[in-house]
């Protein structure tokens, strides 16, 4: 039976006569569950105001989360200005309730927590983003990690777009001013200006892969080099795009080979989304190398470096300095990828 009409009143008001005792538990009840729910939504501001909000973007290819040693104050246990506010609220709770100020009460008691509130805020939060920085520095290239505003995901769309690896080579101020530039024509540019000091580059990479397994592809990329300097660019770009091909049929088995090569007039890189970071960094330029090319459906000719138009219509449109260097880029990129750099 309802509370009301056991106490014989309909409305739910504490009647005039007798049995006073259970009138005034009714009237008690009612009271404290106000009082305690004006509790839980003062707590739950105070933890709503402590609490920063975060955007973190989902990128598309997997990331490998380092293991993070988190600091002692952001254990749970140990978050001592909730934790006091809460004992205390909890000790003090019954003879609060009582009080006719009990709003009020409850704010006096709350207001010397909440400077310490706002400076653990400040602190957590500051560590955080520290920490979150240094997780998206570490996501990135190698030879990238001292840049500073530079984003994963800006390296990635830069690399599908352009064909350009960033992987391992170049060095950080070419990888910069590439990033920065304006257009194709701007960051050809630079491939031209940049020319000598990207063969190092590569050079420098190439002396660090000592896998066996791939000894035989650093000595061709290095004899394509050494053709470059010998003023042999179209010879050095024919090479390393043929050791680009035999990488791909060595290093992927058929499925996936496909999906990398298979850069159709219209399609994207969405097959590509299943890739870890590391490789998205590799496959991505050399599916964007890989974009269609019909000779006999009368395509003309593109002036920047692609693999089809380099093996199937060799032509000083497509051979030339610029596109040399950048298909040395891909081939020690994916050289350098397969012996664990």
């Amino acid at each position: 039976m309802p509370r009301a009409e056991k106490d014989g009143s309909s409305s739910g008001t504490p009647p005039e006569s007798s049995n006073q005792g259970n009138d005034r538990k009714s009237i008690l009840s009612a009271e404290t569950l106000s009082k305690l729910a004006f509790v839980r939504e003062q707590q739950e501001e105070i933890i709503r105001a402590a609490s920063p909000t975060w955007s973190i973007p989902v990128p598309r290819w997997s990331l490998p989360i380092p293991t993070i040693s988190m600091p002692q104050r952001w254990n749970p246990g140990s978050l001592n200005p909730f934790a006091n506010i809460k004992a205390e609220i909890s000790t003090n709770l019954s003879s609060l309730i009582g009080q006719d100020n009990f709003q009020e009460a409850l704010r006096a008691m709350a207001t010397p927590h909440l400077e310490p509130l706002r400076l653990w805020q400040e602190s957590w939060t500051e560590d955080l983003s520290k920490r979150f920085k240094d997780l998206q520095r570490a996501a990135l290239p190698p030879n990238l990690r001292g840049l500073d505003g530079v984003g994963m995901e800006e390296v990635l769309n830069f690399v599908e777009a352009t064909g350009i690896p960033l992987y391992l080579v170049p060095r950080a101020s070419i990888a910069e001013s590439l990033l920065g530039a304006k257009d194709s024509a701007a960051r050809r540019t630079i491939l031209g200006r940049k020319f000598e000091m990207i063969i190092t580059d590569c050079e420098a990479v190439l002396d660090r892969c000592e896998d066996p397994l791939f000894r035989s592809q650093v000595t061709f990329v290095r004899a394509a080099i050494a053709a470059v300097r010998d003023g042999h660019h179209a010879a050095g770009q024919a090479l390393v795009t043929n050791l680009m091909d035999s990488m791909l049929w060595t290093l992927l088995p058929a499925p996936e080979r496909q999906k990398i090569t298979g850069n159709r007039r219209g399609s994207t890189s969405a097959a590509l989304d299943d890739l870890e970071l590391r490789e998205a960094y590799v496959m991505l330029p050399i599916w964007s190398v890989h974009e269609a090319f019909w000779r006999y459906h009368g395509d003309p000719i593109p002036h920047t470096y692609k693999r089809h138009a380099s093996v199937h219509a060799v032509s000083t449109r497509q051979f030339n300095k610029r596109n040399t260097v950048q298909a040395l880029m891909v081939a020690t990129s994916l050289v350098g990828f397969a012996c664990g750099l």
